[in-house]
């Protein structure tokens, strides 16, 4: 009996060990040995949103491909003009929830509920009563 103890112990031991492993593994960072990850490595776009709350094309980024179902997709906004944005998540999936009063010079965490594989892109939008905005920055689908 104490065998037995000691044994299921020891392998559950080597389990936990070799998870750790492959976790801190699958975490090391390839893009700077000459990989790139899609859907990980930050891309940048430069649109001019529509005005006036107008959702179409001209307002969406460059697609992606989403590496980790549930992961947050990663915003970085350079510039805005000073005036907000609002933005989201979109896929022939499903969308994310969008994130309001995105300005310039700020860092941005989104949902994005697409699963592996899927293909997407940000969407973003302006107020009701507000004219075209230029914004630039980079993003990743993670």
């Amino acid at each position: 009996m104490l065998k037995k103890k000691i044994l299921t112990g020891a392998l559950t031991a080597v389990l936990l060990l070799t998870s750790g492993i492959s976790v801190a593994l699958a975490d090391t960072n390839l893009e700077g040995r000459g990989f790139q990850i899609l859907g990980t490595s930050w891309e940048d776009y430069d649109l001019t949103v529509p005005g006036n709350n107008v959702n179409d094309s001209r307002g969406e980024t460059s697609s992606q491909t989403k590496v980790t179902s549930g992961a947050l997709a990663g915003l970085r906004v350079n510039s805005t003009g000073g005036e907000e944005l609002d933005v989201r998540t979109e896929s022939s999936s499903g969308n994310g929830s969008w994130k309001y009063g995105v300005e310039g010079g700020n860092t941005y965490s989104l949902n994005s509920p697409q699963l592996t594989g899927d293909t997407l892109w940000l969407q973003f939008s302006t107020g009701l009563f507000q004219g075209p905005v230029t914004t630039t920055g980079e993003w990743r689908s993670n």
